[in-house]
């Protein structure tokens, strides 16, 4: 069966007058480009020509009448003053007509008048215009004046000097080149003519070519047409839909796809002899308002609902059927697309017992069950009351005002929320505060999942209160960190010990040799330490150890590391800091402690020897050479700064 095809005789005729109006188009420009030109072509030049040949017989009139007026002056025949005052009155009336017959040929050639001397140059000038101004010229400024003095002064005038003046240099000068005229107007025709020639024959060829390109297209034009039918009837029968092509009156189906041959059970022959109520379980009155509203809906504006239909094996399926109007052959039909969703329809049923179920379940656990999207959907009773909501707070709540979390954090959840509703399956477990209504806080134990909802993917998140065992581990934390710190530092001074030191030089030594970070490290002793414990007491240079270890923190950077490294030795670790900056921290220490005023009322004296890291160096061979730099200060007579690179 074709749909949407166009007649064939439409097109042809389409075709014809579109041939013609191609024809009457290049008539016309041929006939507004050429034959219109030349027409006025030929008109205003025939006028030209013909306003020459009067002004012409006018200056040959001009000369007769002259002639005829010096013979009467100078032989005075009977009668001879009446025959020289009538000539005189015709020379008169001719010089007025000459005037005006000039006029007329300017207008032809769009020249202006008065005609001024210093536009009479004929360089440069048009053709007709050139001779045309210099006739004018010899007229206006020599022949026209002579000639009214003749007419005044008549007795004067001799027959030998008039003869001369009126004809040789005055008149003749005047006369206009006719033939020089006809030349140049026959060259314009011949030109014309050439040119009407010439867009006939392209216009004739531009007709050909283009109906070679009608009869092209035509030819490509109805092979779619034959392909669009082919594809459409092959698209019909493949299509994994049912079709039925029913007529809108009756309802009787037209045609059938082999994909609805196959879901009834009828053969397409079969088919196309029943009507859609043989199958479809409506009454005609029913099934007819399907169509009537289908119909009045128009092309491209499908209609859907849901039927039950009997197959040929009397099978009762729940479909739904689109309904559309199309046109086959110049005539409207309706198009049934038939969907089987009777599985669909218990895959639903078998979802709404999964949620009911799971909703009986999660009601009756002793723990939070949140499930959430965008937005939080659900919370189960122990949810509610556990956190001191109501069922209406869940519309408006977001799943993170639930939990009470740095914003780094809170961010990280938010990411694994968005994974979530994307459909990315994973588990997650987390101990974090439980945020109520009321602002208070517990530890939870949080369980978080994806699922698949209500045909939608979900985030599961179940709670648990685990608030006592969260404090039991803090305290038990607590405990290990106090235990730790003890360990790592030193009774008397309270700064770090030897032990602490050790762990955060091999680090130091890690960062440098893996970051390309540097350091230095500053050595320092109490210069006769023995003598002052023997002096003063033990107690005494204990009281001086801790002064000096508080003295020493107070000016020393944030980031800089300072431990006892045994008896009146200490260590710092300068960070990030080259041998430079070490000697002049190590001097700026040295000159603190001279001046610092002990409780004991002891000068204290200390010396430093100063070292930087080197790539090759371990612990042991930094250490030794910071030992190394400070028994070089004390051998240099103490209380001083020595550096070894």
């Amino acid at each position: 069966m074709a749909i949407n095809r166009l007649n064939n005789n439409k097109t042809i005729i389409i075709a014809g007058i579109a041939a013609v109006i191609l024809w009457i188009i290049i008539a016309a420009v041929t006939f507004d480009r050429a034959f219109i030109p030349l027409k006025n072509y030929i008109g205003k030049n025939s006028k030209i020509i013909l306003e020459v040949s009067v002004i012409n017989d006018d200056l040959t009139r001009t000369g007769s009448l002259i002639k005829r007026v010096i013979f009467y002056e100078t032989y005075k025949p009977v009668n001879y003053k009446n025959n020289v005052k009538k000539y005189l009155k015709k020379l008169s009336l001719t010089v007025n007509k000459t005037d005006g017959d000039y006029k007329k040929l300017f207008t032809l050639l769009n020249i202006k008048t008065p005609l001024k001397l210093k536009n009479v140059s004929i360089s440069n000038a048009k053709y007709f215009t050139a001779f045309a101004k210099k006739s004018y010229y010899h007229w206006e400024y020599v022949s026209k004046p002579i000639i009214k003095r003749f007419i005044k002064y008549t007795g004067f005038v001799t027959l030998k000097l008039s003869d001369r003046m009126f004809l040789e240099y005055t008149l003749n000068k005047s006369v206009l080149p006719t033939y020089a005229f006809i030349r140049k107007i026959s060259a314009g025709f011949i030109y014309l003519v050439r040119f009407a020639a010439f867009v006939f024959i392209f216009g004739i060829i531009v007709i050909v070519f283009l109906g070679v390109l009608v009869i092209y297209y035509l030819n490509k034009f109805f092979r779619e047409i034959r392909k669009s039918e082919e594809r459409f009837r092959t698209m019909f029968d493949s299509s994994p839909v049912a079709h039925l092509v029913k007529d809108i009156e009756t309802g009787n189906i037209i045609d059938a796809n082999k994909t609805a041959e196959k879901f009834y059970g009828y053969t397409r022959k079969e088919l196309t002899a029943m009507n859609i109520t043989d199958i479809a379980l409506v009454s005609k009155e029913e099934d007819k308002r399907f169509r009537m509203e289908a119909y009045n809906k128009g092309i491209g504006n499908p209609i859907s609902k849901i039927f039950n239909h009997k197959l040929k094996n009397n099978d009762i399926k729940r479909v739904e059927v689109t309904l559309s109007k199309i046109e086959i052959d110049d005539k409207e039909y309706l198009i049934n697309s038939i969907i089987d969703i009777t599985e669909k329809i218990l895959y639903e049923n078998s979802l709404k017992k999964s949620v009911e179920f799971f909703k009986i379940l999660s009601e009756n656990i002793p723990s939070i069950v949140c499930l959430y999207r965008e937005k939080v959907i659900y919370m189960n009773s122990f949810c509610l009351n556990a956190l001191g909501y109501s069922i209406d707070d869940i519309a408006d709540l977001n799943p993170l005002d639930l939990v009470d979390v740095r914003e780094e954090e809170k961010f990280k959840l938010f990411e694994n929320m968005k994974r979530r509703l994307n459909g990315e399956s994973f588990d997650e477990k987390y101990t974090l505060k439980v945020k109520k209504k009321n602002g208070k806080t517990f530890w939870g134990e949080i369980i978080a999942r994806t699922v698949f909802f209500e045909n939608k993917w979900t985030g599961l998140v179940i709670i648990n209160d685990v608030s006592d065992r969260v404090v039991k581990e803090l305290n038990l934390q607590n405990e290990r960190d106090i235990l730790k710190e003890i360990s790592e530092l030193d009774d008397l001074t309270n700064i770090a010990n030897r032990r602490s030191f050790n762990e955060i030089l091999d680090n130091s030594i890690s960062d440098a040799m893996l970051k390309n970070a540097k350091f230095s490290l500053i050595m320092f002793d109490i210069d006769r330490f023995k003598e002052i414990n023997d002096t003063f007491g033990h107690q005494a240079g204990d009281a001086v150890l801790s002064e000096l270890a508080f003295l020493i923190k107070e000016n020393i950077r944030k980031n800089d590391f300072f431990a006892r490294f045994g008896g009146e030795e200490f260590m710092i670790i300068s960070n990030n800091i080259g041998i430079g900056g070490a000697v002049e921290l190590a001097e700026k220490l040295r000159l603190k402690i001279e001046t610092n005023g002990f409780s004991s009322k002891i000068n204290v004296r200390c010396s430093f020897g100063v070292t930087a890291y080197k790539r090759e160096d371990n612990a042991e061979s930094i250490i030794k050479r910071a030992d190394d730099a400070m028994y070089k200060a004390k051998e240099n007579g103490r209380n001083r700064v020595e550096s070894i690179e």
